[in-house]
């Protein structure tokens, strides 16, 4: 009998979506301007009946990588969302953390070297909210609020978005190898009181805002009219525009009159953005 098996570490190709870049632009920048890339991403079919993101955070210090990886369906809805961070010439990923909410309730896991961090008891999510791990200022914005507005599930009229803070676990680890690096670059000299293992995971929402359905529109996109959905999330008197395709990929993101992001540098390799062409499929 001829017997077949996968050796240990090895796995299904994954094949390669889209990718692409949000960046920085001026509230005021005509379209197609070109700024500050905050992300690099790539978008993948791991054939398990989800997409795997993979987005390596921008401009970090000392040679450390900050990757958040997050899992969705074909409508881009998260149903994981977590962060790998790796110290210069690591190979692997220092200190990882993962929070799954695929059932409604959301469960944290993670690592740091040899040290497990320990999963919560489930906690309840509140419909449809944005992630933040608390302490972690290294993170791909666009695709956290996108994803928090595909929750909603919204297609007129107006709902709410809450903002989940995780604290604990391994991640509060992350934010404080980050913030640590960023007091070293000045130079000066610097003690340091952080927890050296993972500890507790702690849950808490914070402010609701109003998402409001303000209508269909188009935006270009290197060269192309693009069909979108325009949002507004307002929790305060600076509201937050947000552009997304049917596909549920954002486009342009506004906080106020502070920040704008836009997609830029995108190709894709399955018709994710119809106004747009596909390129030759590719693995990773």
């Amino acid at each position: 009998m001829l017997m077949l098996a996968i050796a240990p570490g090895l796995t299904t190709a994954q094949e390669k979506i889209a990718e692409g870049e949000y960046q920085v632009v001026a509230p005021t920048a005509s379209a197609g301007s070109s700024g500050q890339t905050i992300s690099r991403w790539t978008l993948l079919d791991d054939h398990s009946g989800r997409f795997r993101l993979e987005s390596e955070v921008q401009n970090q210090r000392f040679g450390m990588r900050v990757i958040q990886i997050e899992y969705l369906d074909d409508k881009l809805v998260p149903a994981s969302i977590g962060y790998d961070f790796y110290r210069k010439d690591d190979q692997t990923p220092s200190i990882t953390a993962m929070c799954d909410f695929s059932t409604g309730s959301m469960t944290c896991t993670g690592r740091s070297a040899k040290d497990e961090a320990l999963p919560n008891n489930p906690y309840k999510v509140p419909g449809a909210f944005w992630m933040w791990i608390e302490g972690l200022s290294s993170l791909d914005m666009p695709w956290l609020i996108g994803g928090g507005v595909n929750l909603a599930h919204l297609d007129k009229g107006s709902s709410s978005i809450a903002t989940l803070i995780v604290s604990g676990g391994s991640g509060v680890m992350i934010g404080d190898a980050i913030n640590i690096a960023a007091l070293r670059s000045i130079g000066k000299p610097l003690t340091v009181v952080a927890p050296t293992k993972p500890i507790p995971w702690s849950f808490r929402s914070a402010e609701e805002s109003s998402l409001n359905f303000v209508g269909l529109e188009s935006v270009e996109i290197q060269g192309a009219k693009v069909a979108v959905r325009h949002y507004t999330l307002t929790a305060n008197k600076d509201p937050t525009e947000i552009w997304i395709a049917k596909s549920g990929l954002l486009t342009k993101l506004a906080l106020g009159n502070h920040l704008t992001f836009v997609l830029a540098n995108y190709k894709q390799y399955r018709q994710v953005l119809p106004e747009l062409g596909v390129e030759k499929t590719s693995t990773k």
